[in-house]
């Protein structure tokens, strides 16, 4: 059975490799043979990189907003989630 321990060890596999991820099913599948070999990844998600701090859980990465419109497509909201305060 896995422990928090166990899940947080796996989850730098994730965040600190040098090839991108994505994690579009047609995609995803290509990454699965790197960390079964014990390579690193670096997650992308629909917005960007899925940085966060290791120790803490806390996003590392603005977040832009998207906006779906009428054709089906995506705009930007000009909306951004900032992860941490700014100097």
């Amino acid at each position: 059975m896995a422990t928090g321990a166990d899940i947080a060890q796996a989850m730098t596999k994730l965040t600190t490799g040098s090839t991108p991820a994505d994690l579009w099913w047609q995609v995803a599948a290509a990454t699965l043979p790197a960390l079964s070999n014990g390579n690193s990844v670096k997650i992308n998600g629909a917005s960007g990189p899925l940085d966060f701090d290791l120790t803490t859980g806390d996003v590392v990465t603005d977040i832009a907003y998207q906006c779906a419109v009428a054709s089906g497509d995506q705009q930007a909201s000009g909306l951004v989630y900032q992860s941490g305060p700014r100097p």
